[in-house]
């Protein structure tokens, strides 16, 4: 930012939120909402009861145990993350974490199944799994150290079998392999799922997205300046809250400068004189980014390229 040649730079309006870090304490311990002995134990008893259907030889065989293993895969994916936020670490950071994503949000083969009963049912239930995988990737994106920033929403009612199949847990205690199956499935995606509904209360109060406000800024790879009320200190640390492209990102930045600017001229080019004691200053601050990820920086490369593109080649009228 300080070499105000190196990067392009654009004129963009964006939702914008900044969190200023001297102002937070931190959110609570998400060690306090560690899952309780009598969770943890229905979720060994669902694994060991997984475990002991998904090696049975016929099933096997046939291949509907690695059909369903599938699901239970992405299940795995949603516990490990969450594990990692009860330890007050970010999941983003761990290395197995790609690896982890990718094998959980490969696209499930399940085709066997469309003309089965059971259809409708797996694809509600893999609806409901990649809705707490994005819920818990949005959590880690918006977290700063070991504090959870922001948390969007995870509510609504446990997910419910019998809104698709009738009996499911009387054939399960009958012995009937699949319902057994199914019913252990969803006994773990509901105890995950109400784990997420309480993570909502450990954010350090950031708003919705949709809550941001819409400003004017001057935007590059390197860093963003906007127009505020707000007085920074040079060299203050805070977290960027923008989103680009309909893509919420959070980016770690650094005040690198602080312009007063004058009533009658939103550049600051009036003198001091002309300052309205009646009206509350307005600053141009101006922070560089720090830290930002190759996805960000692909993505706000992009978004500065086509407003770039669209302002040397404007509609014709």
């Amino acid at each position: 930012m300080q070499n105000k040649r190196r990067h392009f730079r654009v004129n963009a309006e964006i939702p914008i939120y900044v969190y200023r870090l001297q102002e937070h304490a931190p959110a609570a311990s998400l060690q306090r909402m560690a899952l309780s002995a009598e969770n943890r134990q229905q979720i060994e008893q669902a694994n060991l009861t997984l475990a002991r259907l998904f090696s049975e030889p016929k099933h096997v065989a046939n291949g509907a145990a690695a059909l369903f293993m599938q699901f239970d895969q992405q299940l795995d994916f949603v516990f490990w993350m969450l594990e990692r936020f009860f330890n007050q670490q970010n999941p983003l950071e761990h290395a197995e974490f790609r690896e982890r994503r990718a094998q959980a949000l490969a696209p499930l083969q399940y085709e066997a199944l469309r003309q089965s009963k059971v259809y409708p049912l797996m694809q509600a239930f893999n609806k409901h799994v990649e809705g707490l995988i994005y819920f818990l990737l949005l959590m880690a994106q918006c977290s700063h150290s070991d504090r959870v920033l922001y948390i969007g929403n995870k509510g609504g009612a446990p997910f419910s079998a019998d809104s698709y199949l009738h009996n499911l847990n009387a054939l399960a205690e009958q012995g009937n392999w699949l319902s057994q199956v199914l019913v252990a499935l969803v006994a773990k995606l509901n105890l995950y799922e109400s784990a997420c509904r309480q993570l909502k209360h450990y954010g350090d109060g950031v708003p919705q997205p949709g809550e941001w406000a819409l400003q004017q800024a001057n935007l590059s790879v390197g860093g963003i300046a906007i127009h505020t009320p707000d007085s920074y200190e040079v060299s203050e640390s805070v977290v960027l809250f923008l989103q680009i492209e309909s893509h919420p990102q959070v980016v770690e930045a650094r005040v690198v400068n602080v312009l007063r600017l004058e009533d009658d001229d939103p550049h600051g080019a009036s003198t001091p004189s002309t300052v309205s004691k009646d009206k509350a200053p307005q600053y141009r601050v101006a922070f560089e980014f720090e830290h930002l990820g190759a996805d960000q920086l692909a993505l706000i490369t992009r978004f500065v390229t086509a407003q770039e593109l669209a302002m040397a080649h404007p509609p014709a009228v």
